[in-house]
Parts: structure tokens; sequence; C-alpha cells
């Protein structure tokens, strides 16, 4: 699930 996390991540806080 680590896959869908990432993308979802970056999408609401890509500053990181």
């Amino acid at each position: 699930v680590a896959v869908l996390r990432q993308p979802i991540c970056d999408r609401i806080a890509p500053a990181k």
C-alpha cells in the first residue's frame, strides 16, 4: 500500500 500512500502524501504535502 506504500505505492498508493506515496503519491497521495506528495499531492497533499509536496514540500516534503
